[in-house]
């Protein structure tokens, strides 16, 4: 007995990593980002947006004053996309009642890990948090780098370079933005899945005394028709 509670806690303790182990190593949110279609649109734009650059300019300082306009972008619009995300996380974890919780805690069967909805909820909403931090502090970083104003005597590298630090900060950008869409809908299935509960509730207590009341009232008609069939 002994043996199989410490089995159980374990695989409880394993379902319930912390930090970004817990958040991106359980497999189950790599996979998620992976075969998201933000991702895969992100990946497409991407591309397309990266060969139109190469195709109508090839020089590279060219392609180093669009990162800079891609960096001053980035730096400041996602401080307000961020913080509708943190907010939207925010609102899933802190608004949420226990008992609702307590419904949507059940281990999902597609998931390899047994993570419940409200953890998947939670990894997705997290990642996409994370994901936008990266891309702000990688502007950033970029940005500060753009301001050296280094330079590179061999054109051929410079061209590589800048144009690997683009597509790279380009990929980000697009990817947060997209992923801001994302958190909406998952806003929106959450909270969807809130009103299932609730309303589950409210039938199965109305079916009850539905079923309460129709007991009763047999039992009652019952009860008249014993006494009434001694007096024909």
């Amino acid at each position: 007995l002994e043996i199989m509670v410490m089995d159980d806690d374990n695989d409880l303790r394993t379902r319930h990593k912390v930090s970004i182990d817990g958040i991106f190593r359980n497999g189950y949110t790599i996979d998620k980002i992976r075969k998201s279609f933000v991702f895969k649109f992100g990946l497409i734009l991407t591309c397309l947006f990266g060969g139109c650059l190469l195709f109508f300019n090839r020089e590279a300082n060219r392609i180093f004053e669009y990162i800079d306009d891609l960096a001053s972008t980035v730096l400041s619009t996602f401080p307000s996309l961020l913080g509708f995300s943190l907010a939207g996380y925010a609102l899933i974890i802190g608004v949420s009642d226990l008992k609702l919780i307590g419904r949507m805690s059940e281990p999902l069967k597609s998931t390899k890990q047994k993570l419940s909805f409200f953890q998947t909820t939670s990894c997705v909403f997290a990642s996409s948090v994370l994901i936008q931090c990266f891309t702000l502090i990688l502007a950033f970083c970029v940005h500060l780098i753009v301001k050296q104003k280094l330079t590179v005597d061999n054109e051929c590298v410079c061209l590589i370079l800048n144009f690997f630090i683009y597509i790279t900060l380009l990929f980000f950008g697009l990817f947060s933005m997209l992923l801001l869409c994302s958190t909406v809908v998952n806003l929106f299935t959450y909270g969807q899945t809130v009103h299932f509960c609730v309303r589950q509730d409210i039938e199965m207590t109305k079916n009850e005394e539905d079923g309460l009341w129709k007991d009763i009232k047999e039992a009652v008609i019952g009860v008249l028709k014993n006494h009434l069939n001694k007096y024909e």
